[in-house]
């Protein structure tokens, strides 16, 4: 049997102080305490009885030794202090006990007390002076004028990203519709248009060109907001634009915007294109902004949802051959809803391209087959809920992260 060496006096800073050592953590600093063996001073380890003790190592209170060596104190024998047997009372200077004069009781010390803000180990010298440093000092807070313009920095940059994309795509985004609309004024205006009746009093091609601007704006705002959002999901770059400052309104706006500007500057050539072939005289170019502005701002938002609803490229592909194109014509852009029969009639105006058709005709033409501002409320009104609804989506994540 063997009495087992006492703990260490000072708390264990549990790894190495060089980096790796024996299955170390991390490095520290050379300049701490720490011991790589017990402290194997005699002593009476817990859980050992007193008795064995004093068979092994003889009689503890006449100080006998064991291989002619002391236990404790490593001083001459005239010098070591007498210990007391156990039962008898600790001896104090003067022959007095310490019965006679007890000790003030102490305040039980919570195991982990410490300040708080403190640290429980010792520090090295540099890192006390900056501790105090960073004490003296308070940390100075981020302004709402720095993260208003972190915020307007990054939203002016993803429009601009937006703009840019398809103006440097223009040959694939800007020019097909205006070639489309230059086949329709060769073939309706020059070919078929003197054996077509006039309607509403305007010749044949001049009533079809503002459908026509608006199956365009329809086609280029759609694709641009729904390709440029699906693609940012594919490729996973949606997760950079939703850490950056910017919010579910801001993210929303400039895909919107994007889709808007696209949308607008099909429109205005698809118009300026029929002024020189065609004759035509705009009715008014405010109205026109307008009805091409609240277009562009519908069916960016509808893009934005399909792109998020949308798993694959043929789905997104599904949405506008089976639903976008079927309404626009059947919105009323190559005739007028009274050619129809009662019951049709009232069956394309189920239909909101009709709304967007008639609207865009009356800023054009000045002529239209309902009221113009009931054309114009629905339109504005299914911008705005379709635009708060993308935010709504945005807000909550939906789909935007796989």
């Amino acid at each position: 049997m063997e009495i087992p060496p006492q703990p260490e006096q000072k708390r264990h800073h549990h790894s190495a102080h060089h980096a790796l050592h024996r299955r170390g953590r991390s490095p520290l600093r050379a300049n701490r305490h720490h011991r790589p063996r017990p402290n194997h001073r005699a002593g009476f380890a817990p859980g050992i009885d007193r008795q064995v003790l004093r068979l092994r190592s003889g009689d503890l209170c006449g100080r006998k030794t064991r291989g002619g060596r002391f236990f404790g104190n490593p001083r001459r024998p005239s010098q070591r202090r007498p210990r007391p047997c156990p039962g008898q009372a600790p001896w104090r200077r003067g022959g007095a006990s310490l019965e006679a004069h007890p000790r003030p009781a102490r305040a039980p010390r919570a195991r982990y007390q410490r300040e708080e803000g403190k640290p429980r180990g010792s520090l090295h010298p540099l890192d006390r002076k900056n501790l105090a440093r960073s004490r003296e000092r308070p940390r100075p807070r981020p302004s709402r004028g720095a993260s208003r313009v972190k915020s307007r920095v990054s939203f002016s940059t993803l429009i601009l990203r937006e703009v840019y994309r398809f103006l440097r795509l223009s040959g694939q985004t800007v020019a097909p519709p205006i070639i489309t609309t230059l086949l329709f004024i060769l073939i309706f205006g020059y070919s078929l248009g003197s054996r077509i009746k006039q309607v509403g009093g305007f010749d044949y091609i001049l009533y079809i060109l503002p459908g026509l601007a608006s199956m365009g704006v329809i086609n280029n705002a759609y694709a641009n907001s729904s390709t440029s959002l699906f693609m940012a999901r594919m490729d996973r770059s949606i997760e950079n634009m939703v850490v950056c400052p910017l919010s579910p309104l801001q993210l929303v706006s400039a895909f919107v915007i994007g889709g808007l500007m696209r949308g607008l500057l099909v429109g205005l050539l698809t118009i300026a294109v029929g002024i020189p072939m065609a004759g035509l005289q705009v009715h008014h170019w405010a109205y026109v902004v307008l009805v091409i502005g609240l277009s562009s701002v519908l069916f960016s938002s509808l893009g934005i949802l399909s792109a998020l609803w949308a798993e694959g490229w043929d789905q997104i592909a599904t949405f506008t051959t089976f639903i976008i194109t079927p309404f626009i014509y059947l919105g009323g852009v190559f005739y007028s809803i009274h050619m129809l029969p009662p019951i049709w009639r009232k069956v394309s105006l189920i239909n909101p391209i009709f709304y967007l058709v008639d609207a865009t005709r009356y800023a054009v033409l000045g002529h239209s087959d309902i009221s113009y501002w009931y054309s114009l409320g629905f339109l504005g009104g299914s911008a705005l809920l379709s635009y708060l609804f993308c935010v709504y989506l945005f807000r909550r994540g939906y789909k935007l992260v796989k």
